[in-house]
């Protein structure tokens, strides 16, 4: 009989600790590739195509990478993050003075739509605001 309960808490646990690991590194819903389908004008620095990865990144572990087009220089790839909001995402292009940052949210289509604001280090003038339409497309492998 103690045999038994010693195999059950062997097995409880180990199917625990399986759970919790696999809920760590679960997938959130929004991460995937996508294809900037619409952009206001001005659209420089704003990617024609992202990835919302699942790493992490060195600002928390609420921020993960972004992967993108324009995160072509060491500062610009730290700075490209996104973090998962309860109805969307918000995302940073940045390239470590500036950039663009805003939420994204699906609509009926399930594309990501927003709107991005212009940032930097010292004053940005004038402030601009881009509208964005974001399609998810297959990931290249």
């Amino acid at each position: 009989m103690d045999r038994l309960i010693i195999l059950c808490c062997i097995v409880a646990f180990c199917t625990c600790t399986d759970l919790s690991a696999q809920s760590k590194h679960s997938k959130n819903q929004f991460a995937g590739c996508y294809d900037v389908v619409a952009v206001s004008s001005p659209e420089g620095g704003v990617p024609h195509h992202f990835e919302l990865t699942n790493e992490p990144t060195k600002f928390g572990t609420h921020w993960l990478q972004v992967k993108a087009d324009t995160a072509d220089t060491a500062p610009a790839r730290t700075h490209h993050l996104w973090s998962s909001k309860r109805d969307g995402v918000k995302v940073i292009f940045g390239w470590g003075l500036g950039g663009w940052e805003g939420k994204l949210k699906p609509d009926q289509t399930n594309d990501l739509v927003g709107k991005l604001t212009n940032f930097c280090d010292s004053k940005c003038s004038p402030k601009q605001v881009v509208t964005v339409r974001a399609r998810r497309v297959e990931c290249a492998k």
